[in-house]
């Protein structure tokens, strides 16, 4: 009992989070994207081990982006997990590996773009319209809310951010993540 009130408590807080309009909560401040990285992969790290899964960082040391720790770990980790889920499952399709993940951050005129490349399954073009609304999943039941990726949209707006994604069907799925770089003086 005290696991599904915790499980429907989880829930509810996501539904609050993605209903809710931009709540100024956000605080922005020069971020090393590598820091954040790190700290998602090593919640993660195990079932990354236990699936063979390599992850490639790809930006320069203390390369920074505008953002919030929090809120961006929280995108990230979402965007990891979502990449495992895809990895097994073209793993259980029979596509052999090495599978992998990619980080990777550049400098796009007046924002960063952070990419997050995985070699799962893909997402179809029937469902690429689909995929940041509320509720939306293609996971079995009792397997995801569809919130995942409603959340991490909600969250980038928050941050003043946007997110775009392309796909190839058995090949893999890039999110790239749009943004703002800190100002520096001169």
């Amino acid at each position: 009992i005290i696991s599904q009130i915790d499980r429907i408590s989880k829930l509810i807080r996501s539904l609050l989070r993605v209903s809710r309009v931009k709540s100024g909560e956000a605080r922005l401040v020069p971020l090393q994207v590598g820091e954040v990285v790190d700290e998602v992969f090593s919640l993660i790290g195990q079932k990354l081990r236990a699936d063979s899964i390599e992850v490639f960082r790809d930006y320069p040391v203390g390369f920074e982006v505008l953002a919030d720790f929090e809120l961006l770990e929280q995108v990230l980790l979402n965007l990891a997990i979502n990449s495992i889920h895809a990895i097994h499952e073209a793993a259980q399709m029979g596509r052999e590996g090495p599978h992998s993940i990619r980080i990777a951050a550049s400098q796009r005129k007046d924002y960063i773009a952070v990419e997050i490349t995985d070699t799962g399954v893909g997402i179809s073009p029937e469902n690429m319209s689909k995929l940041f609304r509320p509720f939306f999943t293609t996971k079995q039941v009792g397997e995801g809310t569809g919130l995942g990726l409603a959340i991490v949209a909600q969250l980038l707006r928050e941050m003043d951010g946007e997110i775009t994604v392309s796909s190839r069907v058995g090949v893999g799925t890039t999110f790239t993540l749009l943004l703002k770089a800190p100002v520096r003086s001169p």
